[in-house]
């Protein structure tokens, strides 16, 4: 994940439900747990967000594998999704959440589940009218 204002939010959020709900962190499985944050800013690489270690981008791959991550969350802009979309499926990453506005192109093994927020919004806005 990268740590921009989309990537705070969801690790802010990841972080509330395993320390805050008691019942429903103990029903939580580890393995939904947002573990690693992957940046390009010197200025978070080595540091930590919430907890969370923040690596550079170009340890996505090496991470993956020592991490045992299968499931990752895209938030990057549009014209890098692809490039991080791809490096996850070659570490052996199964599943990406992806929120960046682009269409990734993966092999059929990685389950991609795309969300656009601002139609999401919009679709929302119909019903308002």
């Amino acid at each position: 994940m990268d740590l921009g204002k989309l990537g705070q939010a969801l690790a802010r959020y990841n972080i509330e439900q395993h320390t805050e709900a008691g019942a429903r962190m103990r029903a939580a499985p580890d393995r939904l747990r947002i573990t690693a944050i992957f940046d390009v800013d010197p200025s978070k690489v080595g540091g930590e967000y919430v907890g969370i270690p923040i690596f550079h981008v170009d340890e996505l791959r090496t991470k993956i594998r020592e991490l045992s991550l299968k499931i990752m969350v895209i938030a990057v802009p549009a014209q890098h999704a692809q490039a991080v979309a791809s490096e996850c499926a070659l570490a052996g990453v199964r599943a990406i959440l992806n929120f960046a506005p682009a269409k990734l192109a993966l092999p059929p093994e990685v389950r991609v589940h795309s969300t656009d927020l601002t139609l999401e919004l919009q679709s929302l806005a119909f019903y308002t009218e």
